[in-house]
């Protein structure tokens, strides 16, 4: 999508989005940090299944995967916030 309309507009539709969506309810913390716990647990994770694993595999040109990789790099973010809310769910 940024590719058509350009980072910086795709940029602030996104963060308009994320912080219109996420009502301050959610962020119930007994010392009020506004954070999101199972989201910050689960980060770490998601970074390494999603982006580590995938950028070592690059490291084997000759293996499927790493060819298949870079049709798949570009759309990465988008498959790195769908894991990251799968895995917040399942905390």
């Amino acid at each position: 999508m940024s590719y058509l309309l350009g980072v910086t507009t795709v940029t602030s539709l996104w963060f308009f989005l994320h912080y219109s969506g996420s009502p301050i309810e959610l962020f119930d913390a007994l010392d009020q940090r506004l954070l999101q716990i199972n989201y910050a647990k689960t980060l770490l994770p998601t970074i390494i299944f999603g982006a580590i694993i995938p950028a070592l595999t690059t490291a084997y040109p000759e293996a499927e995967l790493s060819k298949n990789l870079k049709v798949i790099w570009p759309v990465l973010p988008f498959f790195l916030v769908i894991m990251h809310r799968l895995f917040a769910k399942l905390v």
